[in-house]
């Protein structure tokens, strides 16, 4: 099944995570440069039904990382899952609709006059596209080395990264999709600065993202849009809600 599929790329890419950490049932994802929640969570095996004092040594390792204990995953791959983390005092973030799209799915996004599209090559492309995803979704401060070197790291490893420039050079959104793994990838961190959106251009960088990662022989192509207009936008792109992911999370 291709929720299956897609919970299992997702442990997967956490298992190859250098920080990862194994405790029962789960894999941890941690970074010790890039304090986000949104990159440090932990993923269920499938059908995990986790004793208490695995959830414990779950909640204690987080804190020892000075982390939040916090998981992402599709409750459809371990539907008992939930309840255990509600006994154990987690608090649902939210729940958001899981989209894919395959080759034939594509309907590819008009292209808007000025707009370049490339892919970084150089050190300081990189930060510029990480600086676009950091303020494009309201993080404190400046950009982190975490942050550039999650953008560095999906390149060499055969994911992609692209960043969108207007007329005048500016940098207005970036985006990755992951190092594939036996076909899949998941499409993330695309980001549009402020003042650029509601132009179209992040529908033309999630369309070339898509086009690129397919010419690349990617096989699937998945994503959790951040609202429902971003929803809205992907299913124009040929993008289908295939299920569900749920994000909970313990308060310290």
């Amino acid at each position: 099944m291709l929720l299956d599929d897609i919970q299992d790329n997702a442990r997967n890419r956490a298992l190859r995570w250098q920080g990862h950490v194994r405790v029962g049932p789960f894999v941890l994802r941690l970074d010790e440069n890039w304090s986000s929640p949104f990159v440090n969570y932990a993923i269920p095996d499938a059908a995990a039904e986790p004793t208490a004092a695995e959830i414990a040594q779950l909640i204690t390792t987080f804190e020892q990382h000075k982390r939040r204990p916090r998981l992402e995953y599709l409750p459809a791959c371990a539907p008992a899952l939930e309840q255990t983390l509600l006994a154990a005092g987690f608090l649902v973030e939210n729940r958001a609709p899981v989209m894919c799209a395959e080759p034939s799915d594509l309907r590819p996004a008009p292209p808007i006059s000025g707009l370049t599209i490339r892919r970084p090559s150089e050190d300081a492309d990189l930060i510029a596209a990480a600086t676009v995803q950091h303020q494009a979704y309201g993080e404190p401060g400046v950009v982190g080395s975490g942050e550039v070197d999650w953008l560095r790291d999906t390149a060499a490893a055969g994911g992609l990264v692209l960043l969108a420039a207007v007329e005048d050079g500016s940098a207005a959104a970036a985006g990755a999709c992951s190092p594939p793994l036996e076909g899949i990838s998941e499409l993330a961190g695309l980001g549009v600065l402020e003042q650029y959106r509601r132009r179209g251009i992040g529908a033309a960088v999630a369309s070339r993202l898509t086009a690129d990662g397919f010419e690349l022989g990617y096989r699937t192509l998945w994503l959790e849009p951040g609202d429902e207009d971003v929803q809205r936008m992907y299913a124009r792109l040929g993008y289908r809600v295939i299920g569900e992911k749920l994000n909970i999370s313990r308060p310290s």
